[in-house]
């Protein structure tokens, strides 16, 4: 095949990543929509706690109908009383925590514009003159000025009209890009869901989940058709008898899962782990 080189028309990727914030080296890279399946009480939300827990975060927001009588599976996470979300039926519950995103921007925005504003007066201050004293304080952001790391836990929400909420599912689609800066850039936040089924007919999960999902947990589970559509997701990583081999060393043990990193960092030798702490390097 002969080929020809076109001047001034190659690709130029701009700077940045789509994952915003560094994370420890054995972590997996953030923004995170992580996906937790197994069958009840299997443990998937005891993982999403630790999980989250690793991570992390200043602010947490979580959705879920069980959130009372869970209480202490949740202890622990930087989850405010205003954050705690108990009807994932209610329409305007995703606008509600947008708008707590937004107003977590515009407090950033805010903080940079006053330190701006106090380091220009403190510039042009002339401590030789004894008629002026510059005595302004600092001005303070919750968060040292940095943006925060935000999350959001879905949990027993499968089978809920939230699953079907378009808020819900652009959210999905565009977390990353939720709370936008005005010089570019986002807040973002991190998404956290556990399922029961993950395409099942009736109450799977929802397409826009399964395609942007970064990372996968999937616990001992008897329908091997729920296994083989998770295989598909991977398929263009490893064949299938590796991908039920690392799936079986995963889940030998009660309440131990695959959990799946979809865009691992470069010094990571798998994208398999048996938990969060074990790699399964496949032969």
């Amino acid at each position: 095949m002969i080929t020809k080189n076109i001047n001034g028309l190659d690709i130029k990727v701009p700077k940045g990543s789509a994952f915003n914030f560094e994370t420890p080296p054995d972590l997996p890279k953030m923004h995170q929509l992580s996906l937790f399946v197994a069958k009840r009480g299997s443990g998937k939300s005891v993982a999403i706690s630790n999980f989250v827990r690793m991570l992390g975060f200043d602010r947490v927001f979580i959705i879920s109908p069980t959130i009372h009588s869970n209480k202490q599976m949740w202890a622990g996470l930087p989850i405010g009383l205003g954050d705690t979300f108990d009807d994932p039926d209610e329409s305007g519950i995703i606008q509600e925590i947008i708008d707590q995103i937004d107003a977590e921007r515009d407090d950033l925005v805010r903080y940079r514009e006053a330190l701006k504003a106090w380091e220009e007066r403190r510039r042009q201050h002339n401590p030789l003159d004894n008629r002026l004293t510059y005595n302004d304080p600092r001005p303070e952001h919750r968060w040292g000025g940095r943006i925060p790391r935000l999350g959001l836990i879905i949990d027993d929400c499968q089978s809920t009209k939230l699953f079907s909420n378009r808020k819900f599912l652009n959210a999905v689609t565009r977390h990353r890009h939720l709370g936008q800066l005005p010089e570019g850039g986002a807040l973002g936040v991190s998404m956290f869901v556990a399922i029961q089924n993950y395409k099942a007919n009736s109450g799977g999960c929802p397409r826009v989940l399964r395609n942007n999902c970064t990372t996968l947990a999937i616990f001992k589970m008897k329908d091997h058709k729920e296994l083989d559509a998770i295989y598909e997701e991977v398929a263009g990583e490893v064949d299938q008898e590796t991908f039920e081999n690392v799936y079986a060393e995963a889940t030998l043990e009660p309440y131990s899962f695959l959990f799946i990193d979809l865009h691992k960092k470069d010094h990571h030798p798998s994208m398999f782990r048996k938990r969060f702490n074990e790699f399964l390097i496949p032969n």
